[in-house]
């Protein structure tokens, strides 16, 4: 029986949280490589400005979908809103239950199930709207979140634009994936943290047509979106009444 993969985000969340996190690195697999542990303490941090505004539109029971160490629920939680988390990391789940989230559990949204309609509105913040990993993938996740949200309930997804993206070689990488017939976006990294090495995962980049097209394709009604710099932007989306 082969060994479970190590749960190296799980790892750097710990570190990171008990201020042991001197290096933790994430690699692409071409080569790419950022060592990020200013970037995993900024999840202990409150959102982002543009998150806020959105989040304080939110009212109800709130799905926060990769909802590492709790950033966003601790703020729904504060601020009169019922969150729920889910994360696939049992290291960050322990973390934000450590930092007083009420309710997250351990799965995705391709293993965890709720009933139709229980959810007010979702959240899909820091590229996790591509988390599905493929295109079909996406569309699954997707389809499955406009059965858990209401009628007129929202989901905020964010997204970034490959080619905006401010990472070394990105249109080399783009071109490559064209070539090999692969997604445009779809993006292949791995952690490396504590002298351990985490599998590869895949993660989509989407420009915000294709991202809209696969919210309208899985149910949704897009609403708007919202652009800002280095190519972020968020795609707001209803479930048809």
């Amino acid at each position: 029986m082969s060994n479970p993969a190590p749960d190296l985000w799980g790892l750097a969340f710990r570190e990171a949280y008990a201020g042991r996190l001197a290096s933790c690195i994430l690699r692409r697999d071409d080569g790419l490589a950022e060592d990020v542990p200013e970037m995993m303490a900024s999840y202990f941090g409150p959102p982002e400005e543009h998150q806020v505004e959105l989040l304080e539109g939110l009212s109800g029971r709130v799905l926060d979908v990769g909802c590492g160490v709790g950033r966003h629920v601790l703020w729904l939680q504060e601020h009169g809103v019922e969150a729920v988390g889910i994360d696939r990391s049992p290291g960050a789940i322990a973390v934000a239950r450590q930092r007083g989230c009420r309710e997250v559990h351990l799965g995705t949204v391709a293993d965890l199930d709720f009933p139709d309609g229980h959810f007010d509105a979702a959240i899909m913040f820091g590229n996790n709207a591509g988390i599905g990993g493929d295109i079909e993938g996406c569309r699954q996740m997707f389809r499955r979140l406009a059965r858990w949200v209401r009628p007129g309930g929202r989901l905020l997804s964010e997204g970034r634009d490959l080619l905006q993206v401010d990472y070394p070689d990105n249109l080399a990488y783009y071109q490559a994936n064209c070539r090999a017939g692969r997604p445009p976006g779809q993006m292949r990294w791995r952690l490396e943290c504590a002298g351990r090495v985490g599998d590869w995962f895949y993660l989509m980049l989407f420009d915000p047509e294709t991202l809209e097209g696969l919210l309208m394709e899985a149910g949704w009604r897009v609403v708007e979106r919202l652009t800002y710099e280095a190519g972020l932007y968020v795609v707001v989306a209803e479930v048809p009444e």
